[in-house]
């Protein structure tokens, strides 16, 4: 698990966009295509974007962005935390502490 702390690499994530796609679902499209245009970043105060890794390769993703409508200094989960299947095996994410 690791905290995005640069840029997000977009092109390292065309596998687990793919799989998503594949499995019916199109909300990372949405973050791929919202963070190259810049209209979510996850670059404000409170907010975060981490990655899953598993040998090097990304099979996870999830972000927090704030919530405008909680006040300054709360997040909220997006909705677009994904996880790929991976025959056997149980991946887990824990934000406590992360940020």
């Amino acid at each position: 698990m690791e905290k995005v702390q640069e840029r997000l690499d977009l092109k390292e994530l065309n596998e687990l966009v793919t799989g998503s796609v594949r499995e019916g679902f199109r909300h990372l499209t949405r973050l791929v295509e919202d963070y190259h245009a810049g209209a979510n970043r996850f670059d404000q105060t409170g907010e975060a974007l981490f990655l899953c890794r598993l040998e090097n390769k990304i099979v996870g993703i999830c972000g927090l962005n704030r919530d405008p409508y909680y006040g300054e200094g709360l997040a909220e989960l997006e909705g677009f935390m994904y996880i790929e299947h991976i025959e056997g095996m149980v991946l887990g994410i824990s934000l406590q502490g992360r940020f």
